[in-house]
């Protein structure tokens, strides 16, 4: 976890926010939006019991918007790669933020929200914001090509996933999960391939969460 927080390292101070690494593959005019601040994970990574694989961020002009008029949330963010930031989506000083109150809705019933918060991370293949990766054939070449993509995907398969077959964490891959690098073979009690399926209720995804929690809550 740690030689991850520190490949990230960095004061992103000025657009365009693309780690050194990538920065050899990228060309103008850009590919992805970096005038947005890089986001490989939301949440506390040391503290949480569930981590949800997502391709990217998500990427849509109030996100934009509120990202570049919130110096606050700008801030936020810079922080949040350090690795301990209870995830921002269910921050209440962020609750006006145009993704926050989907977030809590999908998520409604499994635990109070300040729980939530400080027991789930988001864990992104791309780092930078994008509409749709799974039906972006170029955004999928560049995720072949960079890597701090290579490194997110390894991390969930050599760190995570082995964690989750021994019952300490639970995590469940929200879509794409052969772009992970994920099979039906993989799949166990806790690590569930959602395909962007139900997180609450009795879905299988929803019950992994909630026992996860359960189980931290009894340690």
């Amino acid at each position: 976890m740690d030689r991850l927080i520190k490949f990230w390292g960095g004061d992103y101070a000025e657009p365009p926010y693309v780690h050194a690494e990538d920065g050899f593959y990228v060309r103008k005019p850009y590919p992805l939006p970096f005038d947005l601040m890089p986001q490989p994970w939301r949440g506390d990574m040391f503290q949480s019991k569930v981590f949800l694989l997502r391709l990217a961020p998500a990427l849509s002009k109030p996100i934009a918007d509120y990202e570049k008029s919130s110096a606050a949330f700008r801030q936020a963010l810079k922080l949040n790669l350090l690795g301990r930031t209870p995830h921002l989506l269910l921050d209440p000083a962020f609750k006006d933020h145009p993704e926050s109150a989907g977030y809590a809705a999908s998520l409604k019933g499994l635990a109070p929200r300040e729980r939530l918060r400080a027991s789930i991370s988001e864990i992104f293949l791309l780092p930078y914001h994008h509409e749709n990766v799974a039906q972006d054939a170029k955004a999928q070449k560049l995720i072949e090509k960079f890597p701090t993509c290579d490194d997110m995907r390894n991390f969930a398969r050599l760190n995570l996933a082995p964690r989750a077959r021994a019952g300490e964490i639970s995590l469940i891959v929200l879509g794409g999960a052969d772009i992970w690098g994920f099979a039906p073979s993989d799949a166990c009690v806790d690590i569930v391939l959602a395909q962007d399926g139900p997180l609450a209720g009795k879905s299988p995804a929803g019950q992994a969460i909630k026992r996860q929690l359960a189980a931290a809550e009894l340690a």
